[in-house]
């Protein structure tokens, strides 16, 4: 059964959006944001994903979903891309509401400005985004997982600087915005170990037999059957893992 968290502020903050007269903008962000969501749980559940619980912001739901980042890159890359995919299909359900009235011309065309700034954001290379998770997924293909990772969260933070650099971001929001992702980014690189711990948990729980690979690295390519050459000579990555884990 899939939990669901709810943000503890939710209805404070949809107190605000009445009396503030923005219901509706913030409405519309939470069903596109949600929908957007759905579709990264839709393409988890078909690559049998699981989620361990589902958080529901101001700005629409959020899932987590179990070993995500672990297992076949070219299936989570589809899984990160179908969100931003959903977009596409925005402005249409845009002009179907002016047709019926429910909406304004004037109301759709500021939706349409705000789904293109939506992905844009959301595309961007910065984690926790979906541009950066892309990103990652790219980078486990041509690197081991520590050295991926690493690369990842050093090009996340250089990314911030350019974002900030060129201006694209200098409102109060976006300042505000900018130090949430570099709070997250900062603690997700403090927990970097222990996300590679986790892989190899899942990778000794779920052998993957791909094309071999031979190497001196101390860690694992994801879209390879590792062997690990060391002074003892070499490893299949099945008898390392059983090492590394039993001696953390």
């Amino acid at each position: 059964m899939i939990r669901l968290r709810l943000w503890p502020f939710w209805v404070i903050m949809l107190f605000f959006t009445w009396y503030q007269g923005i219901w509706k903008i913030i409405v519309s962000i939470f069903l596109m944001m949600s929908l957007h969501e759905c579709a990264h749980i839709c393409a988890a559940l078909k690559y049998g994903y699981t989620l361990s619980h589902i958080d529901i912001f101001p700005f629409g739901f959020c899932a987590q979903i179990s070993d995500i980042g672990y297992g076949n890159v070219y299936q989570e890359l589809f899984i990160f891309l179908a969100g931003p995919c959903m977009h596409v299909l925005y402005p249409f359900v845009f002009a179907a509401l002016v047709r019926l009235g429910w909406i304004s011309v004037a109301f759709s065309d500021y939706l349409q400005w705000l789904n293109q700034s939506i992905v844009l954001f959301n595309l961007l290379p910065i984690y926790p985004l979906d541009g950066a998770r892309i990103l990652f997924g790219f980078l486990h293909l041509i690197f081991p997982y520590g050295k991926a990772q690493r690369y990842a969260y050093h090009l996340s933070i250089m990314d911030i600087g350019i974002v900030l650099a060129m201006g694209w971001m200098s409102n109060p929001a976006g300042m505000f915005t900018l130090a949430i992702l570099l709070v997250q980014i900062i603690k997700q690189n403090m927990q970097r170990l222990i996300d590679r711990l986790h892989f190899y948990q899942y990778r000794l729980d779920h052998p993957f037999d791909g094309r071999p690979c031979l190497h001196h690295q101390q860690d694992l390519y994801r879209m390879r059957t590792n062997y690990l050459i060391g002074s003892k000579g070499m490893l299949h990555e099945r008898e390392w893992l059983k090492q590394i884990l039993r001696e953390k």
